[in-house]
C-alpha cells in the first residue's frame, strides 16, 4: 500500500455524501432536539466526574451509562493485555473525545497545553506538565510524574486528529522517551444508521462535541496491543517507528511522515486560499509589441510590483497590467505569450520562472535593451567601469533566458506575500538578464 496523499488524511466535508443525506434532511429536526437536551444532560456527567474521586470504580460505571445517554458507547477488546506497570498510554488520534472514552476504561491523566482552571483540568483528566515551555520540560515532568505516581499518562502522539481511514501521522519521540515502557491502544469511531464524520479539517474541538450529540450514537471501540519496551540497541526514534507501524497495522493502514505541522499548512492551504478567479478566454485583451520609446521607459526598475493588480476596476486592466510587469523583466517575450501563461498561473513571478526556465516556448521579437549610461552603474566583476558607448542588440534566442537563470540564484524561490521580497526577487531577475547582455558584449568585442 503507497503512502497516500495529505488530502486524504482528512475530510473537509461533515457528511459522507450519497443516500445519508437524505436520512440527514429528516433526521435533522429530531437530532437537533436531541443535542439540546444532551447538552443539558453533559453538565450533569461534568458535575458528577466532579464529585466522584477519579479511580473509584462506581464513577467509571457511572460516566459510562451516562455517556451512554449522551450518545457515546464505549467497547473494548483486549483487555487482558492491560499491565499495571506500563506507565504510559499510547493511542491514536480521531476527536476530541478519544481522552475521555480511554480514562472511563482506563483512569488515566494527559499532559495539558491549555490555561484552564485547576478543578476543570482535574474533571477533565488533565495536567499541567509544562508543555507550553518546551519539550524537555515537557519529558522531565511527565518522567516525575511516571515515576511518582501510578495514574498512567494518556498521549495522543500523532499531535492532530485525522478521519482514522487511510494512515497515520507522523509520531512525536516524546513519549517514547520517558524511560518507560508504553501500551499502544488504538481507537476506531463509527456512526451507524448516519453517515456523519467525526470531525473535519479547520473544525473545532466544540463543533465535533456537537455532532456527537447530534448523532443517534457513537461507537469508541478500544483495542488494547501488548505492552512494548525500548529494546537495548534501539534508538528512540527506532522505538517510535516500530510502535506507529505496529498501531498502523491493527487499524488496517499505513504511516507517512506528515506531521501536525503540515496539517495547519495544508489546513491553510484549503481553507484561507482565496480561490482564483477564471478569466474567459474572450476576455484577454490581446496587446500590440511595445514600441521602442516604452520599452526605453521600461528599463528603469518598477517600484511597484503588483500593488497595481489589486487597485484595476476589472480583469482585462489586471491581467495588462501583469504582462507589462513580466515585460519590464523579459522585454525580447512577445505579449501574447505571456498573456496566455498568465492566464494559467496568475501570477507574475511564477510566469517569469516559467519563461526563464523555458517552459513557454516563443520566438523573441525585437527590442532595444538599456543605453550604455544605464548599464555602466553597476560594476563588473573584475572592478571596472563598463563604458560601452551605443546599445547592444542582444541575440533573438531564447538561449539568453537560459543563460541567466542558470548563472544567478534568486533569492525567492515563490511568490512571497512581502511586497519587499518579491521586489527583491523581481530586481535580481533584471538585473540578471542586464549581467548576461553585458558579459556577452565583452566576449563578442574580445573584451574579457
Amino acid at each position: 500500500m503507497g503512502s497516500p496523499e495529505i488530502a486524504q488524511l482528512f475530510d473537509n466535508s461533515r457528511f459522507q455524501g450519497g443516500g445519508s443525506l437524505v436520512v440527514i434532511f429528516f433526521y435533522f429536526p429530531l437530532g437537533l432536539v436531541l443535542a439540546l437536551l444532551r447538552i443539558f444532560i453533559g453538565l450533569q456527567v461534568f458535575l458528577i466526574s466532579c464529585i466522584l474521586p477519579k479511580f473509584l470504580m462506581i464513577r467509571s460505571f457511572v460516566l459510562r451509562v451516562m455517556c451512554g445517554v449522551l450518545g457515546l458507547v464505549i467497547t473494548t477488546e483486549g483487555v487482558k493485555n492491560r499491565e499495571r506497570d506500563a506507565p504510559v498510554l499510547v493511542t491514536n488520534h480521531i476527536s476530541p473525545l478519544d481522552h475521555l472514552a480511554v480514562d472511563l476504561v482506563f483512569p488515566s491523566i494527559m499532559p495539558s497545553v491549555w490555561d484552564l482552571p485547576w478543578a476543570l483540568m482535574w474533571a477533565l483528566g488533565y495536567r499541567d506538565m509544562g508543555a507550553k515551555r518546551g519539550r524537555e520540560v515537557l519529558i522531565q515532568k511527565a518522567k516525575e510524574h511516571c515515576e511518582e505516581n501510578s495514574v498512567p499518562l494518556l498521549t495522543h502522539p500523532e499531535g492532530a486528529t485525522t478521519n482514522g481511514k487511510k494512515a497515520l501521522l507522523k509520531f512525536s519521540t516524546w513519549p517514547f522517551s520517558l524511560d518507560q515502557p508504553v501500551q499502544p491502544i488504538v481507537i476506531t469511531v463509527k456512526r451507524p444508521l448516519i453517515g456523519i464524520n467525526t470531525s473535519t479539517l479547520g473544525s473545532r474541538w466544540w463543533q465535533d462535541v456537537f455532532w456527537f450529540f447530534f448523532s443517534p450514537f457513537s461507537v469508541f471501540h478500544l483495542r488494547v496491543l501488548p505492552v512494548m519496551a525500548l529494546a537495548e540497541p534501539e534508538s528512540v526514534d527506532e522505538f517510535t517507528k516500530k510502535v506507529q507501524g505496529l498501531m498502523a497495522k491493527e487499524l488496517n493502514m499505513v504511516t507517512t511522515n506528515y506531521t501536525s505541522a503540515d496539517k495547519v499548512e495544508y489546513a491553510k492551504k484549503v481553507l484561507f486560499t482565496p480561490p482564483r478567479r477564471n478569466i474567459p478566454p474572450g476576455a484577454v485583451r490581446r496587446t500590440q509589441p511595445p514600441s521602442q520609446s516604452q520599452q526605453s521607459a521600461r528599463s528603469a526598475p518598477s517600484s511597484r510590483f503588483t500593488s497595481h493588480s489589486s487597485s484595476s476596476g476589472s480583469s482585462n486592466d489586471r491581467l495588462s497590467i501583469m504582462t507589462k510587469q513580466v515585460q519590464e523583466v523579459l522585454p525580447h517575450v512577445p505579449a501574447e505569450v505571456i498573456q496566455k501563461d498568465l492566464y494559467t498561473t496568475q501570477c507574475v513571478d511564477t510566469t517569469i520562472t516559467n519563461i526563464l526556465e523555458e517552459r513557454v516556448q516563443f520566438t523573441p521579437v525585437d527590442f532595444t535593451p538599456p543605453s550604455s549610461s544605464k548599464i555602466s552603474e553597476d560594476k563588473s566583476s573584475d572592478g571596472q567601469v563598463e563604458g560601452a558607448t551605443a546599445a547592444v542588440p542582444l541575440p533573438h534566442t531564447s538561449k539568453l533566458s537560459t543563460e541567466s537563470a542558470s548563472a544567478t540564484k534568486f533569492s525567492a524561490k515563490s511568490f512571497s506575500r512581502s511586497t519587499n521580497e518579491r521586489q527583491m526577487s523581481f530586481q535580481e531577475r533584471k538585473k540578471a538578464l542586464y549581467d548576461t547582455a553585458r558579459r556577452r558584449y565583452k566576449e563578442k568585442h574580445g573584451l574579457l
